[in-house]
């Protein structure tokens, strides 16, 4: 039905993340530990309208499977259902941050950078305007589905009605613009 968004390959991301992120903010709590699973790349918050913001999405999530398999994780050993109790999962707008102002930044603890951008190493999904498009739906915005840890919920929170532009929204929240994120939670207990 939603030719872009493969509930299993959502299902293991998001566990791999949950692991990883959890991983590396046992080091420290600093959010930016979890921008730390591959570098940026040069002016990262112009790549909204490109190819190169998806293939950076990608190595992402290869990098981090690697990781997580380095952990001893297996494809079955990942439950049906995940547990993001504490957590949360929010949807970044990519072509709609145009606020720049920081304010996200400061009020969500560092979790939001600068730009909006969640740490890239919490993305889970990435989902571009012109792949919903070919769905035919006619609700589109390229997004990143992105898991918040249970130490930053709270900024994040408090962070989203705080920015005018309306790049960063609850999975509640953009459940009334994408249909499909219904689909969710079937994967959540």
């Amino acid at each position: 039905m939603y030719p872009f968004f493969d509930k299993n390959i959502f299902r293991r991301r998001l566990y791999e993340t949950i692991l990883w992120c959890t991983n590396q903010l046992n080091k420290s709590q600093n959010p930016d530990l979890l921008r730390a699973i591959v570098d940026r790349p040069a002016k990262l918050e112009h790549l909204y309208k490109s190819a190169r913001l998806m293939q950076f999405a990608n190595e992402v999530f290869v990098r981090r499977n690697r990781i997580v398999e380095n952990y001893g994780i297996v494809v079955g050993d990942i439950p049906q259902k995940i547990d993001i109790t504490g957590g949360a999962l929010i949807i970044f707008l990519v072509d709609h941050a145009h606020a720049w102002d920081g304010i996200a930044e400061i009020i969500s603890d560092r979790f939001l950078d600068f730009f909006e951008y969640p740490p890239w190493g919490s993305w889970i999904y990435f989902i571009s305007s012109d792949d919903m498009k070919r769905a035919g739906l006619e609700k589109t915005s390229t997004h990143i589905i992105s898991w918040v840890p249970p130490q930053f919920v709270e900024g994040v929170k408090r962070a989203i009605p705080q920015n005018i532009d309306g790049a960063v929204l609850t999975l509640e929240e953009a459940k009334d613009i994408f249909e499909y994120l219904e689909i969710i939670e079937d994967v959540l207990v």
